[in-house]
């Protein structure tokens, strides 16, 4: 059996042709923060190597423009060559954001979250479920003072990206919960220059931004980050976003992950509230359903030779802590 093979590092090119095919919302921070790649046949995966333990970041991304069932062999085919490959080399394989289980014996897939979309038809800001997405972007126009403003991160100048960089440093190292993202956001992460910026201005002062990824169909939500305690400034910036992506001809924006809604409902619904000072997931899933209907399961994965609960936490720990 081929067992694929691993890169430290992509090239520019690289990079940008996974984004001209790319369809998994985690493309952005999967490459943010992964420091190895396990390629397999026309498909690619993001690790983060620490020590003797691989953590997989986000599902599958393609190489090649698969569709349908020769993706989902390949897709079965490189989990596999994975497995095969770490036990060759004592590592241990886990990971989460899956958005389908993997059906390989050796890995016990277990849902850990609920993922939000929001469709982008002609008639998205039509109707009873489009309420909010109107009231942000009419408060938008109303308020003002504001300006909107959008750009790649490569477009701004020299200072204003230092002014952003220093802005979002602050900003996470007065949070010790994980707003943006399931557990992604570090204060070590890179901004990339593919990272698309929708942002609000007030006497020259950036009071808050949304950014993301574009991809091939959609687009990925990724960070929300607001500097200044005026009310709706993120529900305004969300609502520019997807009016601008549905121009673009963009068929949905992925407004990404809610952690910590599985089975059995009983045992998460206590441990959400036993999380809730670092990591509330109640109250992002509430900001994100006003904007995304579209809801699914996501899933993380471990090793049935290892201990379920020994590995969920090894991964929230190298989620939460190293940097």
């Amino acid at each position: 059996m081929q067992l694929g093979s691993f890169k430290d590092s992509l090239t520019e090119a690289e990079i940008i042709h996974l984004y001209s095919l790319g369809q998994h919302e985690l493309l952005g921070p999967c490459l943010r923060r992964a420091n190895l790649y396990f390629e397999f046949q026309d498909l690619l995966l993001g690790i983060y190597q620490k020590g003797r333990n691989w953590f997989v970041l986000g599902d599958v991304l393609k190489i090649k423009d698969l569709e349908g069932v020769q993706f989902g062999i390949q897709r079965e085919g490189l989990f596999q060559a994975l497995y095969h490959f770490s036990a060759q080399n004592s590592k241990s394989v886990l990971g989460y954001y899956l958005e389908y289980p993997i059906s390989f014996r050796e890995f016990q897939c277990v849902p850990v979250g609920l993922c939000y979309d929001a469709a982008l038809a002609p008639e998205f800001k039509v109707g009873n479920d489009a309420e909010e997405i109107r009231r942000a972007l009419n408060l938008a126009i109303r308020k003002e003072g504001l300006r909107f403003k959008k750009a790649y991160f490569h477009e701004l100048s020299e200072h204003q990206k230092a002014n952003l960089k220093s802005r979002y440093q602050q900003f996470l190292s007065r949070k010790i919960k994980p707003l943006i993202g399931f557990l992604l956001a570090k204060r070590a992460d890179r901004i990339l220059d593919r990272e698309f910026f929708y942002y609000v201005v007030k006497e020259d002062e950036i009071l808050a931004f949304v950014s993301g990824f574009e991809l091939k169909k959609s687009f990925y939500l990724d960070r929300l980050v607001r500097f200044s305690k005026e009310r709706m400034l993120l529900d305004m910036l969300v609502g520019k976003c997807l009016e601008d992506q549905f121009k673009k001809g963009r068929s949905k924006v992925h407004f990404g992950l809610c952690a910590f809604y599985g089975e059995p409902r009983w045992f998460w619904h206590y441990f959400r509230k036993i999380v809730r000072f670092w990591y509330d997931s109640s109250r992002l899933r509430q900001f994100k359903r006003k904007y995304a209907k579209d809801e699914k399961r996501v899933y993380y994965f471990v090793e049935k030779r290892k201990n379920h609960f020994y590995e969920f936490l090894k991964l929230s720990f190298i989620s939460l802590y190293l940097r």
